[in-house]
């Protein structure tokens, strides 16, 4: 845009002879100066005259006190369309001039952070070497970031400083701000962008590796209570849970440690699951020799046998074939659990077998002579002595709930 035309020229001229008179001038003032002879000009050409300067950093706007400086300010273009807004503006000349320590700062910083040496000391050259660089940071800390969230990884307040400070100097188009904006950054930035680099290099480099290690962190959390008080997995768990809520997992020395960690947590981890194994077949003799106790007694069918030892068998392969790590864990309580269960099951059958055999169930059947032995009656007393003694027999079987039968 050419910054020398009559409309831009006069409001700047305005403008310098008001500020040197340390006279405020508002948007209205501006097109009641404009709009009158020897001007006439149109008070939308006027605003549009403004917005373009406000565009090229030739003026700064400040709506009730706070000052806007950057043209994709959603706030300051949703005022400059608003012509009351407008009119109570406050309108500023820019500063065009840079100071040359500033420009040797940034200049110098910039030189260090990209290692280009061919970068001259002015606000446009700087600027442009500046938003190359920006650039190109900005997009790998996009990536980062992108990874991070799905990662569930902690990022360091430095991280996201940078990618804010980044934001901010790639929307400052105007090198006179964009070189400013560089100096009033200069304590941090450089960290700030360091830091971001750090991030991308470290996903790109241990992505995978920190996503097995912050899974078997889970696993193992999930698992903690079975897990001997004295052993080093709760060091491990110890360290990645103050190195994530610290956001300093990336660095070389915390990110090997934990390595290390794990290396030793692997290890005992397989140590544990033989433990565990251990345990959960400890608890099947109970129901193994509750098993071969009914089968001797004959109470039972070969079927009825069959489901418990069926059962048995189950549970020994699953302690056996598990390959979960928690499941592996709960193993001896939920083998437990479950020998208990079977035992209670089996106790109930042998129960109702014996219910069964009692009244209300399925009845035996006794058998009872009705003459033991052939003998010969003489007397009515020996035939009543006899029908007492049968009648006897028959009562104490019933009353036992079986059923009779007489030969």
């Amino acid at each position: 845009m050419d910054t020398h035309i009559p409309l831009i020229d006069e409001i700047r001229i305005y403008l310098t002879t008001r500020q040197n008179k340390k006279q405020r001038t508002l948007g209205q003032e501006i097109l009641d100066h404009f709009e009158t002879p020897p001007y006439g000009w149109d008070p939308n050409a006027i605003r549009i005259g403004i917005t373009a300067m406000v565009r090229e950093g030739l003026i700064k706007i400040a709506f009730n006190k706070k000052v806007y400086t950057n043209p994709a300010d959603t706030e300051l273009v949703a005022n400059m369309r608003n012509s009351k807004s407008f009119n109570k503006a406050e309108v500023i000349l820019e500063e065009t001039v840079v100071d040359m320590k500033v420009l040797i700062a940034v200049r110098t910083l910039l030189i260090k952070l990209t290692g280009n040496r061919k970068i001259d000391e002015t606000p446009s050259d700087i600027t442009v070497a500046s938003v190359k660089y920006l650039t190109d940071v900005k997009k790998k800390g996009d990536d980062a970031l992108i990874w991070a969230k799905a990662a569930n990884f902690s990022l360091p307040e430095f991280f996201k400083a940078g990618m804010e400070s980044m934001e901010t100097l790639l929307n400052l188009t105007n090198p006179v701000h964009h070189v400013k904006e560089w100096e009033a950054k200069s304590p941090t930035i450089e960290e700030e962008l360091n830091t971001v680099l750090d991030i991308h290099i470290f996903y790109g480099t241990w992505g995978e590796t920190f996503k097995e290690t912050r899974e078997l962190y889970n696993t193992l959390q999930s698992i903690h209570y079975k897990i001997p008080k004295e052993n080093i997995i709760h060091h491990f768990l110890d360290n990645f849970i103050t190195a994530q809520k610290d956001a300093t997992v990336h660095k070389k020395d915390v990110w090997q440690t934990l390595q290390d960690n794990k290396a030793h947590v692997l290890t005992e981890v397989e140590s544990l699951k033989r433990a565990w194994r251990q345990t959960a077949t400890e608890a099947l003799p109970p129901l193994k020799n509750r098993i071969e106790e009914e089968q001797s007694t004959g109470l039972l069918t070969a079927e009825e046998i069959t489901s418990f030892e069926a059962a048995l068998h189950n549970m020994a392969s699953e302690i056996e074939e598990e390959s979960d790590l928690i499941k592996i864990a709960l193993l001896p309580d939920s083998t437990r659990d479950r020998v208990k269960e079977q035992i209670s099951r089996l106790e109930q059958l042998i129960e109702g077998k014996n219910t069964d055999s009692g009244v209300g169930g399925v009845k035996q059947t006794k058998k009872i002579k009705l003459i033991p032995s052939p003998r010969r009656i003489k007397t009515l007393t020996e035939w009543n002595d006899l029908k007492n003694d049968l009648d006897a027999q028959i009562n104490a079987a019933l009353d036992q709930g079986d059923e009779v039968e007489l030969y």
